[in-house]
């Protein structure tokens, strides 16, 4: 039976959170999310969690090594029958790297997901999302209105935009991920790895549709 050991790219407000969800709920493979492996880990009393939250309080990057080992970890856990792997490679030079260590644990990515979403819909998406500062739940100005302006339906709380929610800096996220995207669909499409685009500029649900079908095709089941 083929197992669908998948790498989810998109920028960031794309939608491939709720995707990701509907993904590992109808195929049953793990989620695994480096952001989640090194939060989880900086909580732990370990040793390697301790290096792992002093590198992350002095705002420097995780060397990939760090990741490495963490995904390592997890893959010879969870990854037997598949998994989605989401947040990591972010750029070339980690592409290579997981290419390494797969090839060490006797496994390969064989389908690259490509969610491509518009940066105009990205900067409604997001520019116009509201954070409460107390119970942090998520409005949107546009799709999800809070009922009192600027104040949390929950604990009535003021609500409030985050730094990385401004149009400036989504406008050089998005900047920064299309350039290090471009290298890694690149590097998929020279290893002749099942690489398909999903356009995210639709409902969510033609989104998840989308996916599904090309999921299924991999699998022989359309």
């Amino acid at each position: 039976m083929t197992t669908l050991n998948l790498i989810f790219l998109g920028p960031p407000g794309s939608g491939k959170g709720t995707q990701s969800k509907f993904i590992t709920e109808t195929y049953g493979i793990p989620q695994i999310s480096t952001g989640d492996l090194l939060r989880a880990a900086a909580k732990a009393d370990t040793p390697l969690g301790r290096e792992i939250k002093t590198i992350m309080q002095q705002g420097k990057l995780i060397p990939d090594q760090i990741i490495n080992r963490m995904l390592e970890e997890t893959l010879r856990e969870k990854g037997g029958k598949g998994f989605l792997l989401d947040g990591y490679p972010r750029n070339y030079e980690q592409a290579v790297s997981l290419d390494g260590l797969l090839e060490t644990l006797g496994k390969q990515i064989n389908v690259v997901l490509n969610l491509a979403v518009s940066e105009s819909l990205l900067l409604e998406r997001l520019t116009m999302r509201r954070v409460c500062s107390s119970c942090a739940a998520t409005y949107h100005l546009k799709y999800q209105q809070p009922k009192k302006p600027g104040t949390c339906d929950s604990c009535q709380s003021s609500l409030y935009q985050r730094d990385d929610d401004k149009e400036d800096t989504i406008r050089k996220r998005f900047e920064i991920f299309n350039q290090a995207n471009e290298k890694i669909v690149g590097f998929y499409r020279s290893k002749k790895v099942t690489l398909v685009d999903i356009s995210g500029d639709g409902p969510i649900e033609n989104v998840t549709a989308a996916i599904k079908k090309a999921l299924d095709q991999r699998l022989g089941r359309a």
